[in-house]
């Protein structure tokens, strides 16, 4: 789009749609800019890209990169509202109602990718005002595209599968193995704050009276989980590993796995800075699209409570919560409802009992115990040297307790 070489406003036009084509995203924003000047300019991508009434058949789902079709949908749509066909005889192929038949192709082949970023995409058509006239169609397509996506995401198991995991047997699918590992969670956080063996002080830095001091680095406490969890699931097949490798060299904190099926697990403790975002941008955005994983994970919290480091501010301005059930309800309403079923939130309570947790204290209080505890101190001090200096005083004078010894043996003078 450099050349020296004079061009008219339809060669240039028709240049620029070739080249969006050639590098769509080089030349989005100059192709957007055109269209607001010369709407017409949609029928030269649209003949560009193989949508012209004289290309017979449809695109394969997939053919086409969503972002390109989400672009060229709303670029001809807020251009060209919804038209109908004349009733009479009508000629060529640039009309309005051509642009409106454009704007329905793309939008059905959006209909036609069963992902959530499809799903999301026609969700913003719906929102959009400018793209008000084709709202029935974008709700009728929004159906469409739900009920393939739900049957595309189903993993239908075998009868032999199916009456394994009824008998208490390896899971069937990725939600069996997804409900299996949260069944699996749950019951070990109630043995972590139950357990009469103190399971929680494994997640803390002790001080030499094994007392909790300040919390194991994140690392150590995932490997901690993991060791936990293995013996109860390692019967039916299922290998737990810490950093499981994903795509872009990610790492998810825990993967648990069998043949063909993936859960992938974040863990945070609960003062960690991405705590209220980790859920969607960490395991939702980069770990649970995982192919094996089909949108399930799970999103693990562990609670150390009261102490000097505090929990990040909400990004809602509510106020920190008291309790690890507290918090999980507040993790679980910040992940949108219709992805609940598949991101699962879990907050595993390691703070121990009331006893067992360590007080915050300033300097400032701490030198003032130290301050009021000297004087007694040296008080209790002074009375054992006395003590000890009477006692051996005692020891040295052999004479004097003779004599006091002589003195009362002496009987009474008659008169």
């Amino acid at each position: 789009m450099t050349g020296a070489a004079p061009v008219d406003q339809r060669q240039h036009d028709m240049w620029l749609a070739a080249a969006y084509v050639l590098s769509s995203s080089r030349h989005e924003a100059q192709l957007e800019a055109t269209a607001t000047q010369r709407p017409p300019i949609v029928f030269d991508l649209r003949d560009h890209t193989g949508h012209s009434h004289n290309v017979h058949g449809h695109l394969q789902p997939g053919a086409v990169p969503l972002s390109q079709l989400e672009f060229r949908a709303k670029l001809t749509g807020t251009r060209y509202p919804e038209t109908g066909y004349p009733t009479g005889g009508w000629g060529g192929d640039t009309n309005a109602w051509d642009a409106a038949e454009y704007c329905r192709k793309l939008i059905s082949e959006i209909s036609a990718v069963p992902s959530e970023a499809a799903t999301e995409a026609l969700k913003r058509f719906e929102a959009n005002a400018q793209l008000g006239s084709y709202n029935a169609y974008l709700r009728h397509a929004l159906a469409n595209q739900q009920k393939l996506r739900r049957d595309s995401e189903y993993d239908r198991p075998d009868w032999p599968s199916t009456i394994k995991a009824l008998s208490n047997g390896q899971p069937a699918t990725v939600a069996d193995l997804h409900a299996l590992l949260l069944d699996q969670l749950d019951d070990l956080r109630q043995r972590i704050a139950r357990d009469n063996t103190d399971i929680y002080r494994w997640f803390w830095n002790r001080d030499r009276y094994s007392r909790p001091k300040s919390p194991m680095p994140e690392e150590a406490c995932r490997d901690m989980l993991v060791t936990l969890l293995r013996p109860a699931v390692a019967p039916k097949g299922i290998t737990v590993e810490p950093e499981g490798h994903m795509v872009a060299d990610k790492r998810a904190d825990i993967s648990a796995a069998m043949p063909g099926r993936k859960i992938l697990c974040e863990l945070k403790r609960d003062y960690h800075a991405d705590l209220w975002t980790a859920a969607d941008q960490q395991l939702e955005r980069f770990y649970a699209h995982d192919p094996e994983g089909k949108g399930f994970g799970i999103y693990g919290v562990l609670w150390f409570g009261e102490r000097p480091s505090s929990i990040p501010k909400h990004p809602d301005g509510l106020k920190p919560p008291k309790s690890a059930t507290e918090l999980e309800h507040m993790l679980t309403e910040r992940i949108p409802a219709d992805r609940r079923s598949r991101i699962a939130v879990l907050v595993i309570d390691v703070s121990g009992p009331p006893s067992a947790k360590p007080k915050a204290s300033t300097k400032k209080n701490s030198a003032k115990k130290k301050k009021k505890g000297a004087p007694a101190k040296k008080t209790a001090t002074r009375k054992r040297v006395k003590a000890a200096a009477r006692k051996k005083a005692k020891k040295k004078s052999p004479a004097g307790k003779a004599t006091s010894k002589q003195h009362q043996r002496q009987p009474r003078r008659r008169r």
